[in-house]
């Protein structure tokens, strides 16, 4: 399975969005972009609205990115799918990543790290 992955990047943030499944087939190629962006990026915002499923090594890779992020001192934003938010709540991520309900949202939201 194929991820397609879009960069944004401006002087407010660093915007990926990956479109279709993120799975064991494809979690290294999308952690192979998303992760080395984290190193750089001032705000990153990770938009997975056309993100239709994501396994257990999806999971891995946020959680990945999370640490990559927060050794920096900063938190991922993501903009879920409503199947990326219900996998989220399954492995307890929700109250550790800043979720928005729009990139717009996740711009204008405070640098600040999630309970």
């Amino acid at each position: 399975m194929h991820v397609d992955i879009r960069v944004l990047i401006d002087d407010e943030a660093t915007v990926v969005e990956p479109h279709g499944d993120i799975d064991i087939s494809n979690q290294r190629a999308f952690a192979d972009v998303v992760v080395p962006l984290s190193q750089t990026a001032g705000r990153y915002v990770l938009d997975l609205t056309q993100v239709g499923f994501i396994d257990s090594s999806g999971i891995g890779v946020l959680a990945r990115l999370r640490a990559e992020l927060r050794n920096r001192g900063l938190p991922l934003h993501v903009v879920p799918s409503p199947r990326v938010h219900a996998a989220l709540k399954l492995a307890a991520l929700t109250g550790v990543i800043g979720l928005h309900s729009s990139v717009q949202a996740a711009r204008l939201a405070q640098n600040d790290h999630p309970q």
